[in-house]
């Protein structure tokens, strides 16, 4: 059991008092305020993929009539805004004296105690974003830490870890079309629900993601790539994962159809390793079929979901998937 006693957050903004957001994800508190919204006027949300930019929610804001929301965004058109801010997290920890393991809550969600964030952007154009982090060195043989400081020893006198880079990413938007290259979190599915394809638990994807709207129909697509290396104990043998050798390719392309009441998505998610990073071109098609194609084998799902809002207030969502069709 964790609790926070004390929270210390220092905040230096350096060019504006407050600063800016580009994307939003669930959890956020304008993506809650606008579920609310949508739910309380018995329509499902129109949004399931994952970060969602400020021209996003405002047009969704402004079609469910979302004033105070759309206030809150502060969307501006045709201007370039410049912001950066250095943020100082300090939180004190009281323990029990259980004896557990949760890596993604003690560690993962560890707040770092210094954060860098520079943006550049239009908000109905696109923009660069990145973010740094500094935080304490993992040790997986004590993770119940008294606070989220680093700690200091003999010959280590800063235990930090050494990736700093929490997103760094470059997204363009045309009227149809939204691209997004770089580093970033995601979640693909409904906001307050779990999810088979990548979600909003995982720190952050390295992709190139993409989503096209043709009216009621969406289609988005990740390519990524996954670090390929040894954990302390692994499912699979070095001889057929080739550790640090081969690339891990993480590939997604997903169909939405929206009305107000209704959303139903269907998609598949393919993992990728192969002998001397043997890719083809058509691993990566947007529009295509992996399970019937000669393109090389596939660690493919295939994924459907389905969300209904038949009253106010009340949403049934449904997500099913199946494993290991093999191309």
């Amino acid at each position: 059991m964790k609790k926070t006693i004390i929270s210390l957050i220092i905040s230096i903004f350096l060019l504006v008092p407050m600063f800016g957001q580009y994307s939003y994800m669930p959890g956020d508190p304008e993506v809650e305020m606008l579920l609310e919204f949508y739910s309380t006027a018995g329509r499902v949300f129109p949004g399931s993929s994952f970060p969602l930019s400020k021209k996003d929610l405002y047009n969704f804001a402004k079609e469910i009539g979302a004033e105070n929301i759309i206030d809150i965004l502060h969307y501006n058109t045709g201007s370039v805004v410049f912001e950066e801010s250095v943020e100082i997290t300090y939180e004190q920890y009281f323990r029990t004296k259980e004896d557990w393991e949760d890596f993604s809550r003690l560690f993962l969600k560890a707040p770092d105690f210094l954060n860098l964030t520079l943006n550049a952007q239009d908000d109905d154009l696109g923009g660069v974003y990145i973010q740094a982090g500094i935080k304490k060195e993992y040790d997986k043989n004590n993770l119940f830490t008294l606070n989220n400081f680093f700690k200091s020893e003999s010959g280590n006198p800063i235990m930090v870890e050494n990736g700093f880079i929490r997103e760094g990413y470059f997204y363009y938007m045309f009227d149809s079309l939204d691209l997004i290259l770089g580093r970033n979190r995601v979640h693909y599915g409904a906001a307050n629900f779990s999810t088979f394809y990548p979600s909003k638990d995982i720190p952050f994807l390295d992709a190139f993601s993409y989503k096209f709207n043709l009216g009621n129909l969406q289609m988005q697509s990740y390519i990524a790539t996954l670090e390929n290396r040894e954990a302390d104990v692994d499912v699979l043998s070095p001889s057929s994962a080739e550790f640090g050798l081969n690339t891990i390719i993480a590939t997604m392309h997903r169909f939405e159809y929206s009305w107000s009441k209704f959303r139903a998505g269907i998609g598949a998610q393919s993992f990728l390793v192969r002998s001397d990073n043997g890719f083809q071109l058509g691993d990566f098609f947007p529009v295509f079929s992996w399970h019937n194609t000669v393109v090389g084998d596939h660690n493919m799902s295939m994924i459907a979901d389905l969300s209904i809002a038949p009253y106010p207030g009340i949403e049934i969502y449904l997500m099913g998937g199946m494993d290991d069709i093999s191309a």
